[in-house]
């Protein structure tokens, strides 16, 4: 967990690591939103991730589920961590960050899509980080 602080507001950046990520949605309890471009997105995505890129991010889109968690990503963690306060008032009854983004996803091998459909051969050269769950 992290602060964000500018002269408004405080804002706390709650993360959960890909395992936990995972374990929410197979669960029914969350929605996976990617904040990467379309580009990154159109190379490799996690199967059921909405897209909303981070460029022209409106936190009117996505639509919350008030009963779901919303879990955002980008490719490491390191654009939802930063923008996390634009994600706050989605609608979602909570709303965290995945640390490690795809990168980690991957590297647990999870799978990913790539452009051609196919799904990904996990990356094996690192370890995830960890983070705290929700």
């Amino acid at each position: 967990m992290a602060t964000l602080s500018n002269d408004r507001k405080t804002i706390t950046v709650r993360a959960v690591d890909v395992h936990r990520a995972k374990m929410l949605l197979e669960a029914g309890e969350a929605v996976l939103i990617d904040v990467r471009e379309f580009i990154e997105y159109e190379d490799e995505h996690i199967p059921g991730a909405a897209l909303f890129p981070l460029s022209d991010f409106d936190s009117r889109r996505p639509e919350g589920d008030g009963g779901k968690i919303g879990i955002f990503h980008c490719r490491s963690g390191r654009r939802t961590a930063e923008h996390f306060e634009r994600f706050v008032d989605t609608g979602f009854r909570e709303v965290v960050h995945m640390d490690g983004g795809i990168v980690d996803w991957s590297i647990a091998g999870y799978p990913v899509r790539s452009e051609d459909g196919e799904a990904g051969e996990p990356e094996e050269s690192a370890q995830p980080s960890g983070s705290e769950a929700a």
